[in-house]
């Protein structure tokens, strides 16, 4: 396949947001190219793994929104063997003005976002392929960009390392490279 070729056509007016993920996608098929990541029984571990990583990263999110309800107390969060790694830092993140975005809380955004992940990897599952992939590589790239933002708030910002919070972070950013390498 002639990339350049391919990649040097121009878009009508307004179609620059489909040139960009077809760009994507022949990025995608040229850079993982390799025959063992393109097999159908390999397509289904990685949907497997991703479902695995979504309901982990709901798990956790599902943890830090019942922590910011009062549902759970922040002070056993202070007595987490995680907190106690970052000097018991994590219930100043989810009590501090920062942790909502239009008044939710960001852990129930992200117990949202793993929620809708983990049933397109089961659908993925259950029907063989992905069910709109190019629209929910939208979803989870706008995802780790708002994964990206909250993780500089805490290292910049609050100054403050939230281990809970960066594990979300971290699941969401493999899950995104996983989602990418089973497009094939």
């Amino acid at each position: 396949m002639d990339v350049k070729r391919e990649l040097g056509s121009t878009y009508p007016a307004g179609v620059v947001y489909i040139g960009f993920f077809r760009d994507l996608r022949l990025f995608v098929n040229g850079y993982f190219n390799h025959e063992a990541l393109r097999s159908d029984a390999m397509k289904q571990v990685v949907a497997a793994i991703i479902v695995l990583l979504a309901l982990l990263g709901l798990a956790d999110s599902s943890y830090l929104a019942l922590v910011h309800y009062g549902v759970i107390s922040p002070a056993t969060m202070e007595t987490s063997a995680a907190c106690n790694l970052a000097a018991g830092s994590c219930a100043n993140v989810i009590e501090s003005a920062q942790s909502t975005f239009l008044g939710v809380p960001h852990a129930l955004l992200g117990a949202s976002y793993f929620a809708v992940v983990a049933g397109a990897a089961m659908i993925r599952l259950l029907i063989g392929r992905w069910y709109a992939p190019w629209e929910m590589l939208g979803f989870l790239v706008a995802g780790l960009a708002f994964s990206a933002y909250l993780t500089q708030e805490l290292i910049l910002r609050l100054h403050v390392p939230c281990a809970f919070c960066l594990t979300a972070h971290a699941i969401n950013a493999l899950i995104v490279a996983l989602y990418a390498i089973s497009l094939q």
